[in-house]
């Protein structure tokens, strides 16, 4: 099985670059490289398809419109950057992410906690056998245990639970820190 690990840190540095390229293949590119080049143990980009994450009428439809780029791109990030030591993952929102990277070859997931309750994505995400980041910011400990049973329904795939808030930015008297013990307990 796959595993997400530092090669270079006892810590492991994923670059955020979630949707900084707006749309730019170049801008990519150049992310990309400088974050390698900075020795960073990867790169996480939001692979966005407007129809995955609204509606036509919706305000922010053409936004996320403004944010695809070309199927095959991601294939050439991968091809170009990616390593042992290096790896690129997608942040995904529905099945057509998801085959994107899987036919680019990404090293593995970040599950939206939007996307905790969508039992059937998640069991589409398992059947990659790729390790996933699922992000649990704002989920209850039922959801969260419901979502790595689905994860894990056709693999046992590597998952790394990300705590978080969702305000931007969180006060202090929000975080919750504690609340990564009590999670490091009850989910290994």
């Amino acid at each position: 099985m796959k595993k997400i690990t530092s090669n270079k840190n006892a810590v492991y540095v994923l670059a955020e670059a979630a949707q900084s390229y707006e749309g730019n293949e170049s801008v990519a590119i150049e992310l990309t490289k400088n974050i390698k080049e900075a020795g960073a143990d990867g790169i996480m980009f939001q692979i966005v398809f407007a129809d995955e994450l609204s509606l036509p009428n919706n305000n922010n439809y053409q936004a996320f419109k403004n944010l695809e780029i070309r199927d095959d791109f991601w294939a050439d990030i991968v091809s170009d950057f990616a390593t042992d030591s290096f790896n690129i993952i997608g942040e995904i929102f529905g099945s057509k992410s998801l085959e994107v990277c899987e036919k680019a070859n990404f090293h593995g997931y970040k599950i939206h906690v939007a996307d905790i309750c969508n039992i059937p994505f998640l069991r589409e995400v398992s059947n990659t056998n790729k390790p996933v980041l699922l992000g649990i910011g704002g989920a209850d400990y039922e959801e969260i245990s419901d979502a790595i049973e689905a994860l894990k329904t056709f693999n046992d795939i590597d998952i790394k639970l990300m705590h978080g808030f969702q305000l931007c930015p969180t006060p202090i008297s929000l975080s919750n820190l504690r609340k990564i013990t009590a999670l490091k307990d009850t989910f290994k």
